[in-house]
């Protein structure tokens, strides 16, 4: 993953990674659940 080299080049990169990882959780969270129901 390419955008965890150029955190240190661009700290706001971090809090993209961030927001992603939220972001993509809470789909995989939506996912589960709908598989469960």
């Amino acid at each position: 993953m390419d955008i965890l080299i150029t955190i240190p080049q661009h700290p706001e990169n971090c809090k993209k990674l961030k927001h992603w990882l939220v972001e993509h959780s809470l789909c995989l969270i939506n996912d589960e659940f709908m598989w469960h129901v």
